[in-house]
This record gives structure tokens, sequence and C-alpha cells, in this order.
């Protein structure tokens, strides 16, 4: 179980660091596409660039949607297995108190069973 935890979280660690590698990718041609509206020029090169940019911040936010998609799929292993620790947890409460009595009444047995015994009776069971 901790293998499959560690694969995960190793799974996890690479996606997030692609996915921050990308944001900030995003996030430098986010300022080029800024620079670019403030510039009034209708040169078709800069018509492309904004083209260009308007569709890197398409694929941010996409990247973005990924991102979130990977932490809710995180947070829904976690709750699952929460609730498997939970379940087994209260599975060794039953257990626990059941084993408890058990011990209880046959020590309770046991202890009358000696102390009901005379020197000169043989008390075979």
């Amino acid at each position: 179980m901790e293998e499959t935890d560690n694969v995960r979280k190793n799974h996890l660690h690479f996606e997030l660091m692609e996915l921050s590698n990308n944001v900030e990718s995003h996030q430098t041609e986010n300022t080029r596409f800024r620079t670019g509206m403030i510039d009034r020029d209708d040169n078709s090169n800069h018509r492309t660039e904004r083209k260009e940019s308007i569709k890197r911040l398409i694929d941010r936010d996409e990247w973005c949607k990924r991102l979130i998609d990977i932490l809710e799929i995180k947070q829904s292993e976690d709750d699952d297995d929460e609730e498997c620790y939970r379940e087994w947890r209260d599975v060794a409460f039953v257990l626990d108190r059941l084993f408890f009595i058990l011990f209880l009444i046959l020590t309770s047995l046991s202890t009358l069973c000696i102390l009901a015994m005379n020197p000169g009776d043989h008390f075979i069971f």
C-alpha cells in the first residue's frame, strides 16, 4: 500500500511540476499579450501575435482546469482512504469489546471454579 501511495505521489508531483512550468510560460506569454494590447498598431504581425497570445491564454485555462481535476481526484482518493480507515477502526473497536467481554467471562468463570474447589474434592472438568 505504501508503494502505491509513493507511486501516486510521484505521479502527482510530476503532473504538478509540469503544470507549474506551463503556467509560468503562459504567464510570460500573458505579459507579452498585455503589452501587445497596449500597442495599437494594426500590423498583421501584431494581430498574429495577439491571436497566438489568446490561444495561449485559452491553453492556460485548460491547464488550470486540468490541475483542478487532478486535485479533485487526489481529494476523492484521500476521502476514500479515510473512509476505509474509519471502517476498519470501527471493526477493531467492536472486536476489541467482544474479546474483552469474552476474556472477562472466561476469567470470572475460572476464578469461581478455582474458589469453589475444596481441598478434599477432586474437581475434574
